[in-house]
């Protein structure tokens, strides 16, 4: 196309059209809208939940775990302890509602009763507080081992916060210690706010007689 001027002479158009303004294309570059900020926000704060809830949810699996170990192995190790000792007794002395004594007899150095069976050791099992004094309340389980022949006393602590150790006697037989006893133990672990309560029962009945 040409541009025709007064002189009746034709001229040609420039070869490089104008540059366009600085604010022509504007309306093209546009910034982010509330829609789309709310929708980010939304987003985010779904997955802020997401991995808060997976955090707690491992907290509180570690917290019952730690807990739990707190409590299985003492619970598991006193009555595995006490099931193999009162087995093997001679005579039951005194039993609580949360203590029990008994003898056991002599034995040689293999571990085997020496027969005719002899009382050779007092042991007891009781709750207490942390100095093992017996009569004392608390949740300390001590086991005292007392030696007929020497006098000597050994006192050690089986487990901690013991909520509840329980003894009953089932039955007997004319003046032999065929008796069936039960004995329940519970244990409580703690890990900060979280609690696991482990509890043992068994029956027991012994091997040996006693007057």
């Amino acid at each position: 196309m040409e541009h025709r001027i007064a002189t009746g002479q034709t001229a040609p158009l420039p070869s490089n059209p104008p540059s366009r303004a600085p604010w022509a294309g504007a309306t093209a570059r546009r910034g982010t809208t509330l829609p789309e900020l709310l929708i980010a926000m939304a987003i985010m704060l779904l997955i802020a939940g997401v991995v808060s809830a997976v955090y707690f949810a491992s907290l509180r699996t570690w917290r019952r775990c730690s807990s739990q170990s707190q409590a299985d192995p003492p619970a598991h190790m006193t009555i595995s302890r006490l099931t193999r000792e009162l087995k093997n007794a001679y005579q039951v002395t005194s039993m609580g509602a949360s203590s029990i004594t008994f003898l056991l007899p002599q034995v040689d150095g293999n571990g085997v009763n020496i027969v005719p069976l002899t009382p050779a050791r007092e042991v007891s099992y009781y709750l207490s507080d942390a100095t093992g004094q017996p009569g004392q309340p608390g949740t300390d389980l001590w086991r005292r081992d007392v030696s007929l022949t020497s006098g000597t006393v050994k006192r050690q602590r089986i487990a901690q916060n013991v909520e509840r150790l329980a003894f009953d006697y089932e039955a007997t037989s004319g003046n032999r210690v065929l008796a069936i006893y039960a004995l329940s133990i519970t244990v409580v672990g703690t890990e900060g706010h979280q609690s696991y309560t482990s509890r043992f029962d068994t029956h027991i009945a012994f091997r040996n007689g006693g007057a």
